[in-house]
């Protein structure tokens, strides 16, 4: 027995004294500073220090712990007392300036620097085929200021989150995940734990990959694509300065300047630390400006990373990054910090085939089981007073923000009839049983055109939920009313969402509503409005359909969708009831026959009765996506979509068309060009497979907005100056329309222009069937033009040619950003 006590009494003292070190640090003025690495030296473990400067590590006694913060000399500490509160006080890095004489015709030293960094750029990013690495994010959103009122409305304080001067924090969160990486591009993170203050954390923004940058990749991907100091054509945007020699674990390390040659231009401006001999960064602290990025209501974007060397000589990897902003508008000031602590990196990690796939990204299901000793274990960065104390306020804040009393309280706010509703619709929620009823407002549904006259629809919508929200069924409706033909339309349809993540829907449909002859026109109704009333121009070409409607939808794979649609149509034919017009009263409108829309004459076809079927598949190859508990995110693949679709009109069942139609579809609306801005295309191609009985609205139509002077968001599917129905055929045909958004590469040189943030856009488009004889257009146009901070206009100039005896044709367009739409 005394034995075993004698090996148990030394089994204790010979294990390792172990706690937690922790304290503040300091600047040599006194002030706190934030966000300082605390590092075990010889490791990636390590902490970082909170908003208010204080920092808490596991540590054991003769741990030696380094603090390093950019700009600052590092501090060692040997851990004597593992239960210890120590202080830190960090001193400005001491630079070795040599003198440095340099020549009319010569160049700083810095240039020779960067040179030899680039050359290696390739080297470090591809230098770790393949790690495993644990992160700690946290994100903090805080209102800086606030308006009392914002278009009239009471902003209040945000259902408490607002204290008396406005100010508050509005989104906070902390994760832990685990990252895996293999060559040369396969990103996986899977996040374990998820809180969000106020809120179950099933969604959490603290994603890796919505924050990376790479500086040895050439460019970082923001609102515009930034160049790279260390890009291959870094020197002809950036100018460099050594501003001397710094240490930093043993090593001698260039501290560079990063200078814009352009305050306009998608470039950093700030410092960069290049390690002498091995070239690799150790340090960045790099900015950018919304004037830079084109977004005005960003104020700054401040990005911060540390690396630590790893293994092998010369291997360094990313320890922290500290991306932080600030914005506003509308009188609106926001600011926020997002800090990622890596650790515990795992090199030459070998993976199972398969592992990676396509889900870049899983939230975990047990992610959301958080509770505050779980946390108290986790957390790296300790909570500042302010973070404990929105934790606490949210928390007791959620139960009352989910509460039927207070639920109810806010509908019956939220339900009252305001003038605002009138002009835009009305809602009108029950929250607590996720019900919810939007009636449109009469005035913003209002359109003129020959068949109709003026003309009012009553539309609203029903929607509920289950608990969860995976479920949800949505009951849409419309009536309307023409005051020229004195006819009541009516459409109803249900849609119900069976499965979140697979995006599944079953919608049945019936009614008794004008159709145009062309299905895919959109918002011509509010520009042949304009044109009726004040130009005397009728673009609409309509035709009544009484019809019943089932549609299915589903992603049946990852990256492909299928749409499988039977309709039944009774279709009858419409005449003009009205010649009214603001202006040129004398003059008369053309007739409602689509085939005569540039002459007087007229011809109707005889009622008929359509059954077709319609199975449509959509592809994104290579498509990525982020897995949450109940639903999926897609991603971009840096591939084209792929549409086909097929129709057939059926000869049964009192069907009178018989045809099989064919159309495929390949649209990219973002192509990188880096620095040069990016591109758009689509393209169409159609032909009919058979072609024995079909009417007019059966054919292929193809979408223009000739005779407007108004472009409503349909860029790259819209011909501007083709006639209308000219060229609806049963020939085979092909469609291009191409754009380039320069996003500012032009406009950032030509002064006085530079400052407005507009972008330079050009543009083609074509049809190529045997009826057109081959139609040409192209564009030339000013987007994204601001009512202050906002983006609201574009302008463009077009011209045409070609097309069976139409000659040149020119023409002046003014359209809507894409932002605030049509």
């Amino acid at each position: 027995m005394s034995r075993l006590l004698h090996i148990f009494i030394l089994s204790i003292v010979s294990l390792p004294a172990w706690g937690q070190i922790s304290g503040y640090i300091y600047d040599e003025s006194g002030e706190t500073l934030p966000y300082v690495n605390v590092v075990i030296e010889g490791t990636t473990s390590g902490t970082a220090s909170n908003g208010e400067g204080y920092y808490s590590l596991k540590a054991d006694v003769g741990t030696v712990i380094i603090f390093r913060y950019i700009g600052f000399e590092d501090q060692r500490y040997t851990v004597v007392d593992p239960s210890t509160v120590y202080d830190v006080t960090l001193l400005p890095q001491a630079i070795e300036v040599e003198e440095i004489v340099i020549a009319a015709d010569a160049e700083d030293p810095a240039y020779s620097i960067i040179r030899k960094a680039i050359a290696k750029r390739d080297y470090h990013r591809n230098q770790v085929k393949s790690y495993e690495v644990s992160a700690y994010a946290k994100g903090l959103v805080k209102m800086l200021e606030t308006p009392e009122k914002i278009f009239g409305e009471e902003i209040g304080d945000l259902g408490g989150v607002l204290d008396t001067t406005g100010q508050g924090i509005v989104y906070l969160s902390e994760s832990r995940s685990d990252i895996y990486y293999q060559a040369p591009n396969q990103l996986k993170e899977v996040m374990h734990s998820s809180k969000v203050s106020g809120s179950d954390g099933s969604f959490n923004i603290n994603r890796l990959s919505n924050i990376q940058f790479d500086i040895y990749e050439e460019y970082f991907e923001f609102f515009r694509t930034v160049i790279n100091p260390l890009a291959d054509n870094a020197m002809s945007y950036y100018k460099f300065r050594l501003e001397g020699t710094v240490y930093t674990d043993g090593k001698e390390v260039n501290k560079i300047a990063v200078l814009p040659k352009s305050p306009n231009r998608p470039l950093a401006t700030g410092h960069i630390y290049i390690v002498e001999d091995s070239w690799n960064v150790s340090q960045l602290d790099l900015s950018l400006t919304g004037k830079s990025l084109k977004e005005p209501m960003f104020d700054t974007i401040v990005m911060r990373q540390q690396f630590l060397p790893v293994g092998e000589e010369g291997l360094w990897r990313l320890f922290s990054q500290e991306m932080s902003f600030t914005a506003g508008g509308f009188g609106f000031k926001v600011g926020g910090t997002f800090t990622y602590i890596f650790s515990d990196y795992m090199l030459g990690k070998q993976f199972e085939d398969g592992f990676f796939g396509r889900e870049s990204f899983a939230m975990e299901e047990t992610a959301l089981a958080n509770n505050d000793s779980i946390w108290l274990a986790e957390r790296p960065i300790p909570l500042t007073a302010e973070e404990e104390q929105d934790y606490t306020k949210k928390d007791s804040l959620r139960t009352v923000w989910e509460s039927k009393d207070y639920l109810d309280s806010v509908d019956r706010e939220q339900n009252k009839f305001a003038f605002g509703d009138f002009l835009f619709g009305y809602d009108r929620s029950n929250t607590y049983k996720k019900r919810y009823f939007f009636l449109k407002s009469p005035l913003s549904t209002y359109k003129f055109n020959t068949v109709e006259g003026h003309s009012l629809r009553l539309a609203g919508s029903y929607t509920t939920y289950d608990s969860t929200e995976v479920h949800r069924n949505r009951v849409r409706g419309f009536v309307d009313y023409g005051f020229a033909d004195k006819r009541l339309k009516y459409a109803v349809s249900n849609t119900y969402r069976s499965n979140r993540i697979h995006q599944e829907y079953w919608t049945i449909a019936a009614g008794d509503e004008y159709r145009h002859f062309n299905r895919d026109i959109d918002n011509i109704p509010f520009v042949n409005t304009y044109n009726g009333l004040f130009r005397k121009i009728n673009n609409i070409r309509l035709y009544r359909a009484q019809f019943a409607m089932a549609k299915y939808q589903r992603e049946v794979a990852n990256g492909l969708y299928l749409w499988a649609t039977v309709e039944y149509e009774n279709r009858l034919p419409l005449q003009n009831n009205t010649d009214y017009s603001f202006f040129r009263k004398d003059e008369a409108y053309a007739t409602n026959d689509p085939r005569t829309i540039n002459t007087m004459t007229e011809y109707l076809f005889d009622e008929s009765q359509n059954l077709t079927f319609s199975l449509q598949l959509r592809w994104r190859p290579g498509q990525r996506y982020a897995s949450y508990p109940t639903y999926r995110l897609r991603e971009n693949s840096g591939w084209p979509t792929f549409r086909i679709k097929y129709q057939k009109g059926i000869a049964v069942l009192g069907g009178d068309t018989d045809y099989d139609k064919l159309s495929l579809q390949i649209r990219d609306n973002k192509v990188s060009m880096r620095e040069y801005g990016h591109s758009k295309f689509n393209i169409k191609l159609g032909t009919f497979l058979r072609a024995e009985r079909l009417e007019f609205m059966d054919r292929f139509h193809f979408d223009t907005n000739a005779n407007s002077l108004l472009s409503l968001d349909r860029y790259m599917s819209t011909f501007k100056l083709m006639p209308h129905y000219t060229y609806s055929d049963v020939n085979d045909y092909m469609t291009v329309h191409y754009e380039h958004h320069f996003d500012g590469y032009i406009m950032d040189k030509i002064p006085l222009l530079k400052n407005l943030g507009a972008k330079l856009v050009v543009g083609a488009s074509t049809l190529q069937s045997p009826q057109s004889g081959g139609y040409y257009e192209g564009t030339v146009g000013i987007d994204q033009l601001k009512i202050g901070l906002v983006s609201v206009f574009r302008f463009d100039y077009t011209w045409a040619w070609g097309g069976e005896g139409l000659g040149s044709r020119r023409g002046f367009f003014v359209g809507f950003h894409t932002n605030i739409g049509g």
